[in-house]
């Protein structure tokens, strides 16, 4: 099995190639749609017998003892089982995301909290699990494994779909209306191919973000004295060098601003989620960034440049 899961591709890959139009892909009868999730990319894996139960991260982290409230009891049964159903006894392997109604910052900052802070955040905070693929069954389309899912899991755990009443564009309006961060289409005869950014799965952001390295900050004014605003930068495609793509002064928690100086003071670089509405051109300067959060599930490579090709420009 592979290492690493699946990731979709997307609308616009590239500068020079037209963005797919997602009009074109709701009236083919050739994919199901879904939400994008804001939240933490996970496996949660349970193999049999005594062996425990896993949850790893999209880079491999073990985040196991991290989301208690989770429910994942001894040989897959559930104890505290938030949707009021037991886990299958096993074994099992699902792609899903840890999500909270909160936001994506209140799982985001638990995956990277030691363990008895974790622990007090599933308290106060408590995060859900929700699964949207079965990689054991790889060799299966999309169709079929998405039937072993709902075979598996009450149907409280799966993300919701378009479905017979309910046409894709309504399904992707009504997202839009719910300030969802966007929809992934997924081709029905697609395979899970572990570790590939697959075209058989494309998503469609509502709003944009993006994965930055942030290298400094500047000094604001009033009570923001300290620090005003965050310095964010990108590799170039080839990680040959790093290109300024502006500042991001809003979004943040006092909590945030104290982490942040401190870990820029101590010459550390951390990698942050950042949203925002278009980029400018030229210049490919992000306009209206908010900041997100620190991404702990992410790595330096993954700050590109290319990630602005699937930004509008103004």
């Amino acid at each position: 099995m592979g290492e690493t899961p699946m990731l979709a591709t997307p609308s616009a890959a590239t500068r020079s190639r037209a963005s797919i139009d997602i009009a074109t892909l709701t009236s083919s009868d050739t994919h199901g749609f879904e939400q994008k999730l804001d939240g933490i990319r996970v496996w949660v894996r349970y193999d049999g017998g005594t062996t425990p139960m896993t949850i790893t991260g999209r880079n491999g982290t073990d985040l196991s003892d991290k989301f208690p409230e989770l429910g994942f009891g001894p040989e897959g049964g559930a104890t505290n089982d938030p949707w009021g159903q037991p886990w299958p006894k096993g074994p099992f392997w699902f792609d899903g995301e840890i999500v909270s109604d909160e936001g994506f910052q209140v799982a985001n900052t638990r995956s990277k909290a030691p363990v008895n802070r974790a622990h007090q955040g599933a308290r106060d905070h408590p995060c859900r699990f929700v699964a949207f693929d079965v990689p054991a069954y790889a060799s299966l389309p999309y169709t079929a494994r998405r039937q072993i899912l709902f075979t598996e899991l009450a149907p409280e755990n799966i993300v919701l779909d378009a479905s017979d009443d309910v046409t894709p564009m309504d399904f992707i309006e009504r997202l839009r209306a719910d300030g969802a961060e966007g929809v992934i289409a997924k081709r029905f005869t697609s395979l899970y191919e572990f570790g590939a950014r697959s075209k058989s799965w494309v998503k469609f952001k509502n709003l944009h973000r993006i994965t930055c390295i942030g290298v400094g900050y500047n000094a604001g004014t009033g009570a923001r004295e300290e620090f005003g605003a965050l310095n964010l930068a990108l590799f170039n495609n080839d990680h040959s060098a790093v290109i300024n793509i502006g500042t991001v002064g809003t979004g943040f928690s006092d909590k945030d601003l104290v982490e942040m100086k401190t870990l820029l003071d101590a010459g550390k670089h951390p990698i942050v989620e950042i949203e925002c509405l278009n980029i400018t051109n030229p210049g490919r300067q992000l306009r209206f960034p908010v900041y997100r959060g620190i991404r702990a599930d992410v790595t330096i490579a993954d700050c590109v440049e290319s990630q602005l090709d699937t930004i509008p420009t103004c």
